[in-house]
């Protein structure tokens, strides 16, 4: 009969149990790793970007800033509900919430600068993303920050979205959104991105969203240029206009002085216009009207004026009215002529053929010219 040796088997256990423990030693980062790449493909998968955790083993710890209890409890259950995960210890913490709730963006010289509020980390680089996307020549000054309050999430980032495009459109200017009402202000690139933001604000804005504040300029033009050109039948009105309603009132101006000439149309919206600009412009075109052709063109505070009047005191009247009907800060140059009939033939010895003569004086322009300042 065998007899038991227990201090045998003893001396044979020690080592078996050094090896397991050197096993469960060893995979016990792998384990942890493992469990590491479930947690955060969990949240993932739940769209929370706020959170983050830490394993000890089985167990987990889970920081960061929700923007409510409803958030924190979302990230607690994902974390819970992946396989090998023990025991979840909450240390979130909860944003303050912003009311109201604003966002802000300015670009001017080269530079956007970017603050107001966001949910998390996830909206934030969506709107970096949008930036980058329709201003790549910007360098970006991201002073945004994290609140709660936010208007729902697919409101809040498509308005700010379509504050961005928008914005994309000017040379300088700000974009801004209180809750869910833009406002927006700053000159445009051009005069077609002018008329498309235009547009962009007179059509259905995106849902939820409301105009509050809107103050676009044209783009400014230097020298501020306009010109009236009569001839042929036509006038032509060019260059740079401040507004539409001087658009539309130097066209009907026009229309109404020169009868059955064709008005052509070609000005462009532009800022920078120099005060009183409409009345010089209104008095050069009535002056033109009373001209047989002519021109006009004010580049800033200078008027040229010239043209071809039907006999001398109308020449004398159109140059003195359009000097004296000037503001005190324009000066004018006139070059104002006249249509004079033919000299009657020479008689004297030598003199030239009377057709010769005719030919030569026919259409003859006696000019009547100043280059003076405006009385004050």
């Amino acid at each position: 009969m065998s007899k038991l040796r227990p201090l045998k088997w003893l001396w044979g256990l020690i080592p078996l149990s050094f090896v397991a423990a050197m096993v469960i030693i060893g995979l016990g980062p792998q384990i942890e790793m493992e469990l590491q790449s479930r947690v955060d493909t969990a949240l993932k998968r739940a769209d929370i970007a706020w959170a983050t955790t830490s394993l000890k083993g089985r167990d987990a710890v889970l920081r960061g800033a929700a923007v409510g209890a409803d958030a924190r409890d979302a990230a607690l259950d994902a974390v819970r509900g992946v396989p090998g995960i023990r025991t979840v210890e909450d240390r979130v913490t909860l944003l303050e919430s912003a009311s109201p709730y604003t966002w802000w963006a300015n670009r001017k010289e080269g530079r956007i600068r970017i603050k107001g509020y966001v949910s998390d980390g996830r909206d934030r680089h969506t709107i970096l993303g949008i930036v980058k996307a329709m201003m790549p020549e910007l360098e970006i000054d991201d002073r945004m920050k994290r609140a709660a309050g936010a208007p729902p999430k697919e409101m809040w980032v498509g308005a700010i979205s379509f504050a961005l495009n928008l914005l994309a459109n000017l040379k300088e200017g700000t974009a801004s959104l209180v809750n869910s009402k833009l406002s927006l202000m700053g000159e445009a690139s051009s005069a077609e991105a002018y008329g498309e933001l235009r547009d962009r604000l007179d059509a259905q804005l995106p849902v939820g969203l409301e105009l509050d504040q809107v103050d676009l300029r044209p783009p400014a033009a230097k020298p501020f240029v306009w010109g009236a050109l009569f001839e042929a039948g036509s006038v032509t009105l060019s260059g740079h206009v401040p507004n539409d309603v001087s658009k539309a009132e130097l066209t009907k101006t026009a229309r109404e002085l020169f009868g059955d000439a064709s008005v052509i149309n070609q000005m462009q919206l532009a800022s920078g216009a120099p005060d009183n600009w409409a009345q010089v412009t209104l008095t050069a075109l009535n002056q033109l009207s009373r001209l047989q052709s002519g021109k006009a063109v004010l580049s800033d505070t200078d008027l040229t004026f010239e043209g071809t009047a039907s006999d001398e005191s109308t020449a004398k009247d159109v140059a003195s009215k359009v000097r004296l009907g000037l503001p005190a800060i324009y000066k004018s140059t006139e070059d104002v002529g006249h249509e004079t009939q033919a000299a009657p033939p020479a008689s004297r010895q030598g003199a030239r053929p009377d057709g010769a003569h005719r030919a030569k004086n026919a259409g003859m322009i006696g000019p009547v010219r100043r280059n003076m300042t405006s009385p004050t």
